[in-house]
């Protein structure tokens, strides 16, 4: 395989394999991804940050005033971009072009392995003492560990209704921003990701992935065949993909069947983390880089899959990601070639956006949505085909 080094700190060249393309970055390994604005973010283990506008095509080091450069985790909160690192948490209010320590408030040894945003705070999850929440972008961190037995925090996720740790021996549950702590019934396993779909949550764990359909308190491994070893997971409208030592799997029915998706990877790739940006499924490995996979080859069929990819009805699937900072993607399937508007609606039912006005052709399709101009709270989404319509509901958090 022949790798081109990057010069002058942007990396541009690139090894297709299938249906994988390896993107051209240090042979670090990426435990991270994050989305703001129009970048893309890649957590180096060993690198420092590394940053995309071109769906990865090339990629410019951000590493100034970083002084740790073992990035293992990103958040994004109020505009500003978090990077968790094995010696203290970091803030970035420039896009990641330059960096500031971020660790008033923290105690212990400062292991950040995750972070999200709640209604109104950026929680930050360390190893060894817990959850951290800052109302102040980062200048200040408060501890917040009533009812939190583990401290060893392992991932974080927080949507409208509830606020989730995973920790080494399983998830605990906040349904007061986290202000207190209890622990759910998925537990004796570490937690190493979480994601949304629709009204499911998915927990990637040792031992497989879990779903829950009460927002965190009761939870169910959703495969019994599915008990691979999870690290990393990603959703796309309603398609989950699920990141392990085995290469990536997807699932288009709440986790029920999976598909493994890996072919075209080079031998021993181990999935440490997964993100969906523009068009494009990416997957950062332990050791072998960074791959990027177009979305189409796996919503529509290809040769690994099977099955048909047109809807028996009209879907309309929640936003990806929420709460959001700057921009989202909803995405929406249709059984037949029809004619659909898809509008923004404020908390008052004003219109403030038309995403979509026209012809569709059956299958799924997918609309971005731009919120820098808006004010933060909550905004409606609604898909109208003149016979039918659904909506959706929808955060802004800058």
């Amino acid at each position: 395989m022949y790798v081109l080094p990057c010069i002058f700190t942007i990396c541009t060249a690139q090894n297709v394999f299938a249906g994988w393309t390896l993107l051209n970055l240090p042979a670090n390994g990426y435990d991270a991804f994050a989305v703001m604005g129009p970048y893309l973010f890649a957590g180096s283990y060993g690198g420092g940050v590394y940053r995309t506008t071109d769906d990865g095509v090339s990629w410019m080091a951000m590493d100034n005033q970083l002084s740790d450069k073992n990035v293992i985790s990103f958040g994004v909160g109020g505009g500003v971009l978090y990077a968790g690192t094995d010696n203290g948490i970091f803030r970035s209010i420039d896009s990641g072009a330059t960096w500031m320590l971020s660790i008033e408030g923290l105690t212990g040894e400062i292991i950040a392995n995750g972070f999200t945003s709640g209604d109104t705070n950026v929680f930050a999850g360390l190893s060894y003492s817990g959850t951290y929440i800052t109302t102040d972008d980062g200048l200040q961190w408060k501890q917040s560990i009533n009812g939190l037995s583990d401290l060893d925090v392992t991932a974080l996720f927080a949507n409208s209704v509830m606020s989730l740790a995973g920790t080494d021996t399983g998830v605990f549950y906040s349904s007061d921003n986290g202000a207190h702590w209890q622990i759910s019934d998925l537990a004796g396993t570490t937690i190493h990701a979480f994601a949304e779909t629709g009204a499911t949550l998915f927990a990637g764990t040792n031992n497989g992935v879990y779903i829950s359909a009460n927002n965190g308190v009761n939870w169910e491994l959703a495969n019994s065949d599915m008990t691979y070893y999870t690290t990393a997971l990603a959703v796309y409208g309603g398609t989950i993909f699920a990141g392990a030592s085995s290469g990536v799997m997807l699932s288009s029915d709440n986790g029920a069947n999976w598909t493994s998706i890996s072919k075209g990877f080079t031998d021993s790739v181990d999935v440490s983390s997964l993100i969906v940006s523009d068009s494009s499924l990416f997957a950062g490995t332990l050791t072998g880089g960074v791959w990027r996979r177009p979305l189409s080859e796996l919503i529509t069929p290809v040769k690994e899959e099977t099955g048909s990819s047109i809807p028996a009805t009209l879907q309309l699937f929640q936003n990806y990601p929420n709460p959001f900072n700057a921009s989202t993607t909803i995405t929406f399937s249709l059984s037949e070639i029809q004619n659909i508007s898809i509008k923004v609606y404020n908390i008052l039912g004003e219109e403030i956006a038309a995403l979509a006005d026209g012809e569709f052709t059956p299958g799924a399709h997918s609309v971005f949505f731009d919120a820098h101009n808006l004010l933060n709270g909550v905004y409606f989404y609604r898909l109208n085909t003149g016979m039918n319509a659904q909506t959706g509901r929808m955060i802004v958090l800058h």
